[in-house]
C-alpha cells in the first residue's frame, strides 16, 4: 500500500491550477501505443510561486486520499494539463490494525455498570491499580457486558486484553 504525492507548483492561486493525473501503465511500456489505467488524481489551488511546489496528494473519484498497489516494476504516468510538476513521492503505508476499544459506559438505576467494546478480546478486571494490579479474566464476557458491585469492593477497573 502506498500513498502518493506530487510535487507542484503554479505562479497563481486559483482553483484546479495544480492538477494532474496519475497512470499505471498495463500492456508492455517498451512497446508504442500503451495501454493504461488511471489510479487517480492530483487537485489542488496554485501554489503562488513557480517552484514553491505544494504536496498534493492522490486522490479517488470521490475526492478522497488513495492507496496503491505497487508490486514489483510497474511503470506510471504522470499526465499533466497544468502547473509545474517537480517529482512524485511514493509513501509506504503500513496498515493499522485497530485493537478492540470500549465504545460505552452506562451507569444503571441499581449501580451496575454496562460497558460495550468492538473488536475481539477478553474482558479482565481489577479492584485496585497500582505497579503491579492484579488482572482478572472475566470468563464468558461479551459486549454488553455488565458489572455487578460487590459489597466492599468500591471500585473496579476493566480493560480489553488481546
Amino acid at each position: 500500500m502506498i500513498i502518493i504525492w506530487a510535487a507542484l507548483s503554479y505562479d497563481g492561486r486559483g482553483a484546479g491550477q495544480l492538477h494532474g493525473t496519475l497512470d499505471m501503465v498495463t500492456s508492455d511500456p517498451s512497446k508504442p501505443n500503451q495501454q493504461t489505467q488511471q489510479l487517480g488524481t492530483f487537485d489542488a489551488p496554485g501554489s503562488a510561486g513557480w517552484g514553491r511546489n505544494e504536496l498534493v496528494p492522490l486522490k479517488d473519484n470521490a475526492g478522497a486520499i488513495t492507496t496503491v498497489h505497487l508490486e514489483g516494476t510497474k511503470t506510471v504516468r504522470y499526465n499533466m494539463p497544468t502547473g509545474d510538476f517537480d517529482y512524485l513521492l511514493f509513501v509506504p503505508q503500513t496498515p493499522v490494525i485497530e485493537g478492540p476499544k470500549f465504545t460505552k459506559f452506562q451507569v444503571n438505576a441499581n449501580g451496575s455498570i454496562t460497558i460495550e467494546w468492538t473488536g475481539t478480546a477478553t474482558l479482565e478486571s481489577t479492584p485496585a491499580l497500582g505497579p503491579n494490579p492484579t488482572w482478572t479474566a472475566i470468563q464468558g464476557a461479551t459486549s454488553p457486558f455488565t458489572f455487578t458491585p460487590q459489597a466492599g469492593v468500591p471500585m473496579l477497573f476493566a480493560r480489553l486484553k488481546q
